[in-house]
């Protein structure tokens, strides 16, 4: 009996070893797992948020980056840690130096948090891009304008003006002639970005449809009659012409006058024309832009931008430039106050 107990005090002393044995080797991994799963975590959330900097009045992060590549709605940045994330664009507030271009230093204010596999779970409120861009060259990217629209006519019309004729109905298109004032012409068709389809010489063209009109239009020539004075003052001014050829020297060859600095012609300064248009569609660095009924595409990729609530179609933006609006003006500055509401 005492032989039996004895052997099942050691079974049981032997069990109880192994027991406690197997709980240090248990709580030492899990100690070991969850430390690894913290220092991951906090190095993911470091490295993420290196460059950001939270505003404590408002709570808004900041983040310093540069441009990688600039799509319609959206812009991929990287960090100074060389992390790229995605960051949407659209109903932002934009305040642009001298445009938005990939190589540029960027301050993007937003709410919430970057993920760490680089895509996006926050809004954002402020991208501003103060970079001159003075040594990078951009490509522009023109879009093909809209398919215009063409219902058939067949009548007479009268141009009210002397009016230019296209081979395209844009002021883009190629000049083939002109309508005299009063000129009849058959319109065969009525576009719908203001301009009508006509025949001219046996060949299908283009005008403004503004300036036709379906009534005939009333030539009228002013004659000019000449006055008892202006004969009088023709007479006298004749006469003096006359006086001072006669009492004029020949001049020596010791006389020759020296070209002076006034004679040099200067350049011109180009107009800065102000414009306010609706905005067809548009991407960061191009618009399609309607002024008076006709649609242009320009380039913005070099222009002071201001925004509300970022640049949407149908919003009413104010334009400054220089040149012709349909012959690549140089735009110097974009405003959009419209509130998208």
């Amino acid at each position: 009996m005492r032989k039996l107990t004895k052997g099942i005090v050691a079974t049981l002393f032997f069990s109880l070893a192994l027991s406690l044995s197997g709980c240090g080797n248990s709580k030492d991994k899990t100690e070991a797992t969850t430390k690894a799963t913290t220092e991951a975590t906090t190095q993911a959330t470091t490295q993420a948020t290196t460059e950001a900097s939270t505003d404590a009045k408002t709570g808004h992060q900041l983040l310093t980056c540069e441009i990688q590549q600039i799509k319609k709605d959206r812009v991929l940045v990287k960090d100074a840690t060389g992390n790229t994330y995605w960051f949407v664009t659209k109903n932002v507030d934009l305040e642009l130096k001298n445009g938005m271009h990939a190589g540029n230093i960027i301050a993007i204010t937003y709410e919430g948090d970057i993920l760490k596999d680089g895509s996006i779970n926050c809004k954002v409120v402020k991208l501003v891009d103060n970079d001159e861009n003075a040594k990078k060259e951009v490509k522009k990217v023109v879009k093909k304008a809209k398919k215009v629209k063409i219902t058939k006519r067949d009548d007479t019309m009268y141009a009210k003006l002397p009016l230019n004729v296209r081979t395209n109905p844009n002021i883009k298109g190629k000049k083939i002639g002109y309508l005299k004032t009063g000129q009849s012409v058959n319109r065969t068709g009525e576009c719908d970005n203001g301009w009508a389809r006509i025949t001219y010489k046996g060949k299908t063209a283009y005008v403004f449809a503004a300036d036709l009109s379906s009534n005939k239009v009333k030539v009228t020539t002013a004659k000019m009659k000449p006055t008892t004075t202006a004969k009088k003052h023709k007479t006298t001014t004749t006469a003096k012409k006359r006086k001072t050829t006669t009492e004029r020297k020949k001049p020596t060859t010791t006389e020759r006058k020296q070209p002076t600095t006034t004679e040099t012609k200067q350049p011109t300064e180009q107009k800065t024309i102000k414009i306010e248009a609706t905005v067809v569609e548009g991407s960061m660095n191009n618009l399609l832009i309607n002024y008076k009924g006709v649609e242009y595409t320009i380039y913005t990729g070099h222009a002071k931008i201001t925004s509300v609530n970022g640049i949407l179609n149908g919003n009413t933006i104010t334009i400054e430039y220089q040149g012709d609006l349909g012959k690549d003006p140089k735009v110097l500055t974009v405003d959009d106050k419209d509130a998208n509401q």
